[in-house]
């Protein structure tokens, strides 16, 4: 095969994923509109476009006794609060497991950390269902973000590990030689050389504990029930509030979309280098 058609071999398999990709993502995502948009009482007519568009579902989360701004802010608070916690727990700690490699007992803790990452939250909750009971935060945002930790915290480890094994521990041993403690080594040489990995890990976390649903439902009732949850419950035992639930889900993208726009720059840089 000659090169010209390797090319275009090529050029056509990028373009088939392409197209798949988008389809993928966007037949879905036009489904979610649509029916969005369908007024009270029609039924969903899958791929073909509505012949009427009516707001009422937007205007009954957005407006009604019950809509989503209380849940809104409680999953914004403390997804924000648990990606802190685990960022201020976390970066550190991947730093020490990232230097210290070589060594059986970091490599057992970081395998650790690992497993707890792969363990499935729902053997967790009645665990921490009792925890959070004992200290009196069931339903409040602190239990929620205490709770959140498990999924949150070795995701923040495992991720920016990764970013600190990439810099040279001669960086280190530069900065020792000149009389930085290890906290300033950390502090104002391996964190300003990851920013874009902080920012990654920083999105990548409060996406997991935005979309996070067991932990929310288990233990919140109301003042702290999160926006998951709240969309959960448009399922009843009698009804299924469509229309409803998919206005809620949109709405709920929004803050996701804003904080990719945001950090998008760094997502592309770490892409363009290759970093996991």
């Amino acid at each position: 095969m000659s090169a010209m058609a390797r090319h275009r071999l090529g050029s056509l398999v990028k373009g088939l994923g392409i197209v798949f990709v988008l389809l993928w993502v966007g037949i879905p995502f036009y489904t979610l509109v649509a029916v969005s948009l369908l007024p009270e009482g029609a039924p969903a007519l899958g791929l073909e476009l509505p012949t009427q568009v009516s707001w009422v579902h937007y205007q009954r989360v957005l407006t009604g006794v019950q809509s989503l701004w209380l849940y809104l802010e409680n999953s914004v608070v403390v997804s924000l609060l648990a990606t802190a916690t685990a960022l201020v727990l976390g970066l550190p700690c991947a730093y020490g497991l990232s230097r210290l490699q070589r060594y059986a007992a970091a490599r057992t803790l970081y395998l650790a950390v690992f497993v707890l990452r792969m363990l499935p939250p729902i053997t967790l909750v009645i665990p921490y269902f009792v925890l959070i009971g004992k200290l009196r935060l069931l339903d409040t945002k602190l239990g929620l973000v205490y709770a959140l930790l498990a999924p949150t915290l070795p995701l923040a480890i495992w991720t920016s590990k990764t970013f600190f094994d990439a810099i040279p521990v001669t960086l280190d041993e530069a900065a020792r030689i000149d009389g930085a403690s290890a906290w300033m080594i950390f502090t104002r040489v391996a964190l300003p050389l990851i920013g874009s990995g902080v920012a990654v890990t920083a999105i990548l976390t409060f996406l997991t504990a935005y979309i996070d649903y067991i932990f929310a439902v288990t233990l919140t009732n109301h003042q702290a029930l999160t926006l998951p949850a709240y969309i959960a419950g448009f399922k009843t035992e009698y009804r299924f509030y469509v229309g409803d639930m998919l206005a809620a889900t949109l709405v709920g993208t929004l803050p996701m979309v804003g904080l990719f726009l945001i950090v998008q720059r760094h997502m592309r840089r770490v892409v363009l280098a290759g970093v996991h």
